[in-house]
Parts: C-alpha cells; structure tokens; sequence
C-alpha cells in the first residue's frame, strides 16, 4: 500500500470538492486514499479556519513522552532476571541494572548477560 501525504492545498482542494460540489466524502476518501474519518477531521479544521494554513499537519502532542514508569521498569526487570536464574546454565550477572542512555531511557541491550 503507498502512502499518500496530501499538502494543506491539496487537503483544501478535496475539501472544496465536498462543500461546494457536494462530493461525498466516501468518495473522495476512496480517491485520496484516506479514511473517511480523517476527512471528517479535515473538513472540521477547514470549517473553523477555512484557510489552507489550518489544514498543515499537525506536530504529536506526546512526542518526545514514551517512558515507562519506574515501577514497571522494575517489575520487568525483575521478571526477567527471575525467567533467566530458573534455566539451567544461564547467568545473572548484570540483572540489577537496566543500562540507560543520556535521556534516561532503557537501552536496548541485555539486562541480565546470559
């Protein structure tokens, strides 16, 4: 599947097909290669400022936010450590400590060295 990223102008040109020739957004949605409820957004932002400016794609509110509580990290690390020390012949030097990076994010590295 090829994935179409359509300009504000481009939003704003399928979004006059709707409002002023009373295409369906079904339609168009089939064309653009968007879902129906993107559309229903689109046209919902173009409503309130019917200016292609309103229609740029939008930054992630969360961005930058993907870390896990310190709890969990905990218990993950102690189930893990606990999943190694029961097979045989693996080792758990290492299991105390989750290397992290500068951002205070796990590594992905081993926690516990087998």
């Amino acid at each position: 599947m090829v994935v179409v990223q359509l300009g504000p102008q481009e939003r704003a040109a399928l979004l006059r097909q709707h409002l002023d020739e009373g295409v369906p957004l079904t339609r168009l949605a089939a064309h653009a290669q968007v879902s129906v409820r993107t559309l229903q957004r689109w046209a919902a932002e173009y409503r309130a400022d019917s200016s292609a400016a309103g229609l740029q794609r939008k930054a992630r509110s969360d961005r930058g936010q993907r870390r896990l509580p310190a709890e969990l990290i905990a218990v993950i690390e102690a189930w893990r450590c606990a999943a190694r020390r029961r097979r045989p012949g693996s080792s758990t030097a290492g299991c105390a400590i989750w290397p992290r990076s500068a951002a205070g994010h796990p590594r992905a590295t081993r926690a516990c060295a087998a």
